[in-house]
C-alpha cells in the first residue's frame, strides 16, 4: 500500500506545472497609452569593458526590423542600480523598439535588437565590477508604429553597452525563474515523498 502511495506521490511531483514569472515584462498596449515596462528581479552583469553605461540592450526583441526605429519614453525617469553592494541612480529616457543609428558604427548592437537608452550619459563603469539594475517598473508614453514584436516577456540575451552601442558587460541569459510559492510547493512534495518512503522501508524491514 504505501509503495502505491509513493508511486502516486512521483507521478503527481512529474507532473505539477511550476508557476514561473520573467524578469523583464513589457505589458499594456504602448500604441493606447496603457504600456508599462516592469524590471520583475535584479538584472545582474559583470563588466568586462571599462566605460560609460548608456544602454540597456536587449538581444533580438524586435525580432524584425519594421524600419520605424520607434521610441517610447519612460516615466519616472530614474533608473536605480547599484554598483557591488552601493545603491546608485541614474537618468534614462526610453526604449527603443530596434536600432538602425547605430549599425553602421556598432560591433555588437543590431537591427532586431531593443534598448533603454540612458541620458546624461549613463554611468561609468569598470572592467571586474558588479552591477544590479534593480527591479522597478515604468509607465510608456503613448507611442503609435511602436514595434509590436516588443511585448510580452522577455527572453533572452541582455547586457550593458556605451553610447555607441559596443558591450561593456557580460551577457546575461535570462529566462522565466519560478514563482517563490513554487519552491514552497516542491520542498512539501519532497518531504511527503521522504517520509513515506522512510515508513515504506520501515513496514518492509
Amino acid at each position: 500500500m504505501l509503495k502505491i502511495r509513493y508511486s502516486l506521490i512521483l507521478l503527481i511531483v512529474c507532473s505539477v506545472s511550476i508557476p514561473t514569472r520573467a524578469q523583464v515584462v513589457l505589458s499594456g498596449d504602448v500604441a493606447s497609452g496603457t504600456g508599462s515596462i516592469e524590471i520583475e528581479e535584479a538584472l545582474e552583469f559583470t563588466i568586462t569593458s571599462t566605460g560609460n553605461a548608456s544602454v540597456i540592450v536587449f538581444q533580438g526583441w524586435a525580432d524584425a526590423w519594421d524600419g520605424t526605429n520607434t521610441a517610447a519614453f519612460m516615466s519616472p525617469t530614474t533608473l536605480n542600480y547599484k554598483i557591488f553592494t552601493t545603491s546608485q541612480s541614474t537618468t534614462l529616457s526610453h526604449i527603443l523598439d530596434n536600432n538602425s543609428y547605430w549599425v553602421s558604427q556598432s560591433v555588437d548592437l543590431q537591427s532586431e535588437d531593443a534598448y533603454i537608452y540612458l541620458s546624461s550619459g549613463g554611468f561609468t563603469v569598470t572592467s571586474g565590477w558588479s552591477i544590479f539594475i534593480d527591479p522597478q517598473t515604468w509607465s510608456l508614453a503613448t507611442t503609435a508604429n511602436f514595434n509590436s514584436n516588443v511585448s510580452g516577456s522577455f527572453s533572452g540575451n541582455v547586457y550593458l553597452a556605451d553610447a555607441t552601442g559596443n558591450r561593456l558587460s557580460n551577457l546575461n541569459s535570462l529566462a522565466a525563474v519560478p514563482e517563490p510559492s513554487a519552491y514552497a510547493t516542491i520542498i512539501g512534495f519532497v518531504a511527503a515523498v521522504v517520509c513515506i518512503r522512510r515508513n515504506w522501508i520501515r513496514s518492509s524491514a
